[in-house]
């Protein structure tokens, strides 16, 4: 399992890739595959609310499954039901699988108040070229 987090302009996109190889082997013959291969990537749209605060909205999720399930010829499957056994794997696998993707807290960005939140007015929030998180100021003069 990986995760990957990009910022890029006003997005922050977060990719998670589970990916499961199995060989399944019975009377010397066998087959593998990437039982599972599944990623999903998460893009979620930032900016600053009226308040100062960051918001994160999250936009449509693409789920990529390129999961094969390993599997021999009718003959050699009659005597090592190898493809029976591949289906048995692959079933277990993807009941791991559903339970090993986690929502990424994004939504603890929200609570984030830029430094200074009752003096300045933050607005076109983005990330730098460096991924550093960046946005627009206007000075309020507190009397």
């Amino acid at each position: 399992m990986g995760t990957w987090v990009d910022f890029v302009g006003t997005t922050i996109v977060v990719k998670q890739h589970l990916l499961v190889y199995v060989y399944i082997e019975n009377s010397s013959t066998g087959k593998g595959g990437n039982i599972i291969d599944r990623t999903i990537t998460d893009t979620y749209s930032i900016g600053v609310g009226a308040s100062g605060q960051l918001q994160a909205v999250l936009g449509t999720p693409v789920d990529t499954d390129n999961s094969q399930r390993p599997g021999v010829n009718g003959f050699l499957n009659f005597f090592t039901d190898i493809n029976g056994l591949a289906a048995q794997t692959q079933e277990w696998y993807q009941g791991m699988a559903a339970l090993s993707f986690e929502d990424v807290p994004v939504s603890v960005m929200q609570g984030f108040v830029f430094p200074g939140g009752k003096t300045f007015i933050f607005k076109d929030a983005m990330f730098s070229d460096n991924q550093d998180l960046i946005s627009h100021i206007t000075y309020i003069d507190p009397s």
